[in-house]
């Protein structure tokens, strides 16, 4: 069952996409801009969006999302079910 998921970044702008079954990961700007990922072992969150800046973190507790740039920037955001 696909997963939806929303993130907002550290000047909160908002992503939204979806985890689907085999934990890969698809999320959209409001602008346009792809990002593709995975969840591995139901916890961590690798993401790289199309110009290959990269985002790792991990899901907590409630489904809430923790992400960081790889320059130290913070992103957040939760999981729902679809």
């Amino acid at each position: 069952m696909d997963r939806k998921i929303e993130l907002y970044d550290f000047n909160y702008n908002y992503y939204c996409g979806k985890i689907k079954a085999d934990d890969k990961i698809e999320l959209y700007s409001d602008s346009g801009q792809y990002f593709h990922g995975k969840v591995r072992n139901d916890v961590f969150i690798d993401i790289y969006d199309n110009r290959g800046n990269y985002l790792f973190g991990k899901i907590k507790n409630e489904n809430k999302i923790d992400l960081y740039t790889d320059e130290g920037k913070h992103w957040y955001g939760t999981i729902a079910q679809s």
